[in-house]
């Protein structure tokens, strides 16, 4: 999750294989964008 304004933050969870899943104010009493990652089953 990262500040709505963080453009920065957003490119480094992009370039690590995270999917933007969008915006979300259900954190931190605030407007945030949410990633999330899948993890690879062995």
């Amino acid at each position: 999750m990262t500040y709505k304004d963080n453009v920065a933050s957003q490119a480094v969870a992009q370039r690590i294989g995270m999917t933007h899943k969008g915006t979300t104010s259900d954190y931190y009493n605030t407007e945030c964008e949410l990633f999330s990652i899948d993890r690879k089953k062995n």
